[in-house]
């Protein structure tokens, strides 16, 4: 079977930093996080991989399988 190419799917990336901002009570503030998720189809379910850096140093690696569950 001839493998599909993979979708790519990315956050809003701008100046290399990743707009996400952590809220609380008394501030806001910009993080320097930045990520990756790759989504692509295999046989009979789907495989992703996600990775994630902070100040340019990749911190997290997961690597996901999802399977279709029958509900019958």
């Amino acid at each position: 079977m001839k493998k599909k190419k993979p979708i790519y799917v990315e956050t809003f990336i701008r100046n290399d930093l990743e707009t996400v901002w952590k809220f609380s009570k008394w501030f806001s503030i910009k993080l320097p996080i930045s990520e990756h998720l790759t989504v692509w189809e295999e046989e009979d379910y789907l495989k992703a991989n996600h990775e994630m850096w902070i100040l340019g140093k990749k911190f997290l690696t997961i690597d996901y399988s999802i399977y279709s569950v029958s509900t019958e």
